[in-house]
């Protein structure tokens, strides 16, 4: 390598220099280097520094290096992916800054992802709106967020869907004033009450069997 200014190159000639530093290096073989035109240019033996190693000598700065080497500077984005357990199927995404996992991500699923918007992904997965699929509406997304709750009615109030208990359902339609109160021995009650009149209407019959009989034969 002729011509180079690198520490490596000066400690060589320092070795080589003659004792007391008086004079120039002279010409000729030192053993590591060989010293010629009057001593400027100095030749090293590839046995001492290695063709891949010369290739980094002319380098200024360490990242040059790298490039030259084929490393990757120290990144902590980088670090973070190259410490997750990669396998087939699987997606990377961050749980904090520079803290990455995997995900389940199958063949099928990333057929949807090249999908530029909604009308392709229904393409790909098959579906037609009003076939598979109920078409987006308003009333049917407001009643979608009720609150499930047992008993309550689901009722138009001011031009929109809401759940109303039943007490709320009474106000609304005045029917305040009116018993709903639920008497499980009312059916009972009844029907003692029919089967008394029954009874009554026999001894009613009864009685006018008798009279009947006693009336004279001419009545």
């Amino acid at each position: 390598m002729k011509g180079r200014d690198n520490s490596e190159v000066r400690s060589l000639i320092r070795r080589f220099a003659p004792a007391g530093g008086g004079g120039g290096v002279t010409d000729g073989d030192k053993g590591d280097i060989v010293v010629s035109g009057s001593g400027a240019t100095f030749t090293i033996d590839s046995a001492v520094i290695t063709a891949a190693a010369r290739t980094v000598l002319d380098d200024a700065t360490v990242g040059a290096m790298l490039a030259t080497l084929g490393g990757q500077p120290l990144d902590a984005t980088l670090t973070a992916v190259a410490g997750v357990t990669t396998a087939a199927n699987k997606g990377i995404y961050w749980t904090g800054v520079d803290v990455a996992a995997t995900y389940d991500l199958t063949a099928f699923a990333r057929t949807l992802l090249d999908d530029a918007d909604a009308a392709t992904m229904r393409t790909t997965l098959g579906l037609v709106i009003g076939t598979h699929v109920q078409a987006y509406d308003a009333d049917l997304a407001t009643i979608a967020g009720l609150t499930a709750t047992t008993d309550n009615f689901i009722v138009a109030v001011s031009s929109a869907w809401a759940s109303r208990t039943p007490a709320q359902v009474k106000t609304t339609l005045s029917l305040n004033n009116v018993d709903n109160t639920s008497n499980a021995t009312e059916a009972m009650k009844l029907h003692n009450e029919l089967e008394a009149i029954g009874k009554q209407l026999a001894e009613v019959e009864e009685r006018w069997v008798h009279l009947q009989e006693e009336l004279p034969e001419e009545y």
